[in-house]
């Protein structure tokens, strides 16, 4: 069933169909989803998301996203490891942390060597990514159905880290109401999602990876994220935009999945073809981000007073 209602604005009648897909990632070629427009904020979101949403995560879902160029692991660690040295200038104190949706965990490590003494936690859907088997044994990671099943007290965490989680949740402001519960007074949240403002976006239409269907339900520009932060009782205190044309090569992975017949996981070879693509890409990269139009955005922001 379509939403009833604008999860930004909350506006509940005039939504315009933008563009239909599948899904490119995983190769099922028989759905089809549409995604929809608010006519008086601009949100777009799915139209109708699936009720088996589960089943769309398995577990080649995260080597699919995971995977990297035999031999250049160490580049995802070094990325991710400048990532929360960033983040640990901006949020020098915290001595609890709390990452939603760690994946395979690569950024769950980088957060406790950038805060060394903190309380490094994870929380997650689903095993499906094999993180109970990947990560150290000082990091506890808690697994629930919903993020309230996870059972955190009252203002556990200083910070919380959503790095490509808002995009999935099934229920934005139900998340974001727990999410607030257990930060802390004066709390920060770190959230990351895709640019739907951005120039990968507009030049691969139904094709950009920010879309990811089904399993991306909704897509936000800085204005959605901002608004949506600060309806559920937090302050943005700063926004900005990374270097990095991965949704660009993401992008051109669905084109051959889709019109080639290439599949996603192409092996060896053409993932070192993307990390050249990716490369030639970084002064594009460069220029889309002094100009706000990359790939990916992130944001900083305060839990307000009570």
């Amino acid at each position: 069933m379509a939403r009833q209602a604008c999860e930004v604005c909350g506006h509940s009648d005039g939504f315009v169909l933008v563009r239909t897909g599948r899904d490119y990632l995983l190769g099922n070629r028989k759905e089809r989803f549409r995604t929809i427009q608010c006519t008086s904020c601009g949100f777009e979101f799915l139209e109708s998301p699936p009720e088996d949403l589960p089943r769309y995560y398995p577990a080649k879902y995260f080597s699919s996203v995971g995977e990297a160029p035999p031999g250049l692991g160490w580049m995802r660690k070094a990325i991710a490891g400048r990532e929360a040295r960033r983040l640990h200038h901006l949020v020098p104190q915290a001595e609890s942390v709390l990452e939603v949706g760690p994946g395979q965990g690569g950024f769950l490590l980088a957060l406790r060597d950038a805060y060394p003494g903190a309380v490094i936690r994870g929380f997650d859907v689903t095993t499906e990514a094999g993180l109970d088997r990947l990560i150290a044994p000082d990091i506890s990671v808690s697994y629930a159905a919903s993020l309230i099943g996870a059972r955190f007290g009252d203002g556990d965490f200083d910070l919380i880290v959503m790095r490509h989680v808002l995009e999935h949740v099934p229920d934005l402001a139900l998340f974001l109401r727990e999410i607030r519960r257990v930060c802390s007074v004066d709390g920060t949240l770190y959230v990351k999602v895709p640019n739907r403002s951005s120039w990968a976006a507009r030049l691969f239409g139904r094709y950009w990876s920010g879309l990811d269907f089904p399993r991306h339900l909704r897509y936000f520009a800085v204005s959605d994220l901002t608004t949506a932060l600060e309806r559920a009782g937090f302050q943005v205190v700063r926004a900005d935009h990374e270097t990095d044309a991965i949704d660009w090569v993401g992008s051109l992975r669905f084109i051959c999945a889709d019109r080639l017949r290439i599949p996603f996981r192409g092996g060896r070879a053409w993932a070192v073809i993307f990390l050249g693509i990716r490369v030639l890409l970084l002064p594009a990269s460069l220029l889309a981000r002094l100009l706000k139009r990359s790939s990916r955005i992130w944001v900083l922001a305060r839990k307000e007073g009570e």
